[in-house]
Order: structure tokens, then C-alpha cells, then sequence
């Protein structure tokens, strides 16, 4: 998915965001489900992305994946945290 999306909730709102992947249901102004990947970003600036989807979207994005992913000699290894909303507030779940 390499659509860019606009964010409409405060203090985001305007903020623009182009997922790793997502789904969205057909002609949803925003995806409900985001992926968002560390290949090219820290990890630190990948959390903040979950914030964003998660404050920004008024409610629209459901859940934010994380994927931390690390290579050591021949090994490729992965982290997975999953934010999801409980009510209005965003939480995060590692898994």
C-alpha cells in the first residue's frame, strides 16, 4: 500500500502518513489495520508512527503492527509489538 494518507486527529491532524502496508475497507478515508516496518527507520521513530496512526486517526485505525527487524551475521530476526485500542486509548501489546 503506497497511498498517502492525511491524519485528522488532534495533535496530528494534517500529518501526512504512508503505511509499510494496511487494509482498508473500500472508499474508508483511512486504513484500519497498519503495518509499519524497521528496515529503514529507529525504532524509537516507529513507535511514534503507531502513536500517529493510533491518536490521529479519530478512532479509524484499529491496530498497529510493529515489526523490528534485525540481522546478525546470516540471521534475520524479528520483534513484533501490536498496538491496539482499548476504548479511546491506544495499548500496546508485545507478542
Amino acid at each position: 500500500m503506497s497511498i498517502q494518507f492525511r491524519l485528522v486527529g488532534a495533535p496530528f491532524a494534517g500529518t501526512k502518513k504512508v503505511p509499510n502496508a494496511g487494509v482498508r475497507a473500500r472508499n474508508a478515508p483511512l486504513p484500519t489495520l497498519v503495518f509499519e516496518s524497521l528496515w529503514t527507520q529507529s525504532f524509537r521513530s516507529l513507535k511514534l508512527d503507531a502513536d500517529k496512526w493510533m491518536r490521529g486517526s479519530n478512532g479509524a485505525v484499529n491496530a498497529v503492527i510493529l515489526v523490528n527487524w534485525a540481522r546478525k551475521n546470516k540471521t534475520v530476526r524479528g520483534t513484533v509489538e501490536l498496538y491496539t485500542r482499548r476504548g479511546s486509548i491506544p495499548q500496546q501489546t508485545e507478542v
